[in-house]
């Protein structure tokens, strides 16, 4: 079972998982109390893996590849998604700001942050300007740091693609208070990646996870340092982003992406031993497997990794067939060459959630397997006929 590191090397993709269910009786009168609180029980925890199960594939149906400005808000966005009435908070913020006769420099940057979060750029910066004011009318008197409202510009201009603009700003809030704004560096960090400037966006994005680790910071770290070609930092990175951090799935997936980059095949698997473990839906993990086997190109143990995970997804999808476990079995069935059962899964996973991103893109390596098999087919019957 011993993975050489000579031979070819291959990078790959990661997946995902997830579950829930209820039911009800009737008894005589003697017995109804303790079978109606049993029932209550059972609906609840019902309801508690109905949400869950929700929940889990709610961020399947939603997961693409983060772009670098993913990076920019960290954690805004998911303020966005979880409070979907932002702007009953806007409303409120309106309300106390017109029942005041100077509104506090506080409220007009809450608001500013709050509208940039909801897409109004523009009200954002006209409310960082009321920052500005509301500050010189306060003077040492404020809960308000003049470096907030600079960051907060900075964002909004960037929002608006006025990269040029944002910069001075952000290298202002760097110099006073990086150490309590490592926002300013996650932003810095992108404007050099869409400068091309990479190694100085991994100087801001390394010094904003030393002041304040999170998993976004971790990876846009080792995205930038793989970009460059420097697995063996990356590799560096990740383990002490896990270190630093505890377990993360997303972090730990990357991990495995570079070292089998890198040839590190034995340290792939070892890895991926360690996720099957304790893995509650082993699926994704055995196509991982694959994945290294096929970089290393050991055909045998590819092919039996891939049947293990086909079982793997048959016996999730009998309990309950969600899209994402549909996607992850079509993966099955394309490293297994079976393009029809592909399209299938791929196909009912898109009726089940039209908006899944990922079947689409499923759906167009499906496409491409199925013209490069038949192009493969076509040199193989030309070169067999001779003159």
């Amino acid at each position: 079972m011993a993975v050489t590191k000579s031979q070819s090397s291959a990078s790959g993709e990661g997946y995902r998982d997830a579950s829930k269910r209820r039911k009800r009786r009737r008894a005589s009168f003697p017995q109804l109390l303790g079978v109606s609180l049993l029932s209550l029980l059972m609906v609840l925890v019902g309801l508690l893996l109905l949400v869950g199960a929700a929940l889990l594939s709610a961020r399947y149906l939603s997961a693409s590849e983060p772009s670098p400005r993913h990076f920019l808000s960290l954690g805004s966005r998911a303020l966005s998604l979880a409070h979907d009435g932002i702007h009953v908070d806007i409303d409120r913020l309106n309300q106390q700001i017109a029942s005041t006769t100077e509104p506090p420099a506080s409220l007009y940057l809450s608001r500013a942050r709050l509208l940039r979060f909801h897409g109004k750029i523009e009200e954002a910066l006209a409310d960082c300007t009321q920052v500005l004011v509301a500050l010189d009318r306060e003077g040492s008197n404020t809960s308000v740091n003049r470096w907030e409202e600079l960051l907060e510009r900075a964002l909004c201009l960037m929002a608006l693609e006025r990269n040029s603009e944002a910069r001075p700003l952000l290298d202002q809030v760097i110099q006073v208070a990086a150490d309590r704004a490592p926002q300013a560096l996650d932003a810095r960090a992108l404007l050099y990646l869409e400068a091309e400037n990479t190694p100085e966006a991994i100087v801001s994005a390394d010094r904003a996870f030393q002041i304040s680790p999170t998993v976004d910071r971790a990876l846009l770290r080792g995205d930038l340092l793989v970009s460059l070609g420097a697995l063996e930092a990356a590799s560096r990175k990740y383990r002490e982003a896990i270190e630093v951090l505890g377990e993360s799935r997303l972090i730990r997936d990357s991990w495995i992406t570079v070292e089998i980059t890198r040839g590190e095949y034995e340290t792939a698997l070892a890895m991926i031993d360690v996720e099957l473990a304790r893995a509650v839906v082993k699926t994704s993990w055995l196509l991982r497997r694959a994945e290294v086997y096929a970089a290393a190109g050991n055909d045998r143990l590819r092919s039996n990794a891939l049947r293990s995970a086909l079982a793997e997804a048959d016996r999730v999808l009998a309990r309950r067939r969600l899209p994402v476990h549909l996607v992850i079995r079509a993966r099955v069935y394309l490293g297994l060459e079976d393009y029809s059962a592909a399209r299938r899964d791929a196909e009912e996973a898109r009726t089940l959630a039209p908006q899944y991103s990922q079947v689409d893109q499923l759906l167009k390596e499906i496409d491409t397997a199925i013209r490069e098999k038949e192009q493969q087919s076509t040199q193989t019957s030309s070169s067999g006929d001779g003159p």
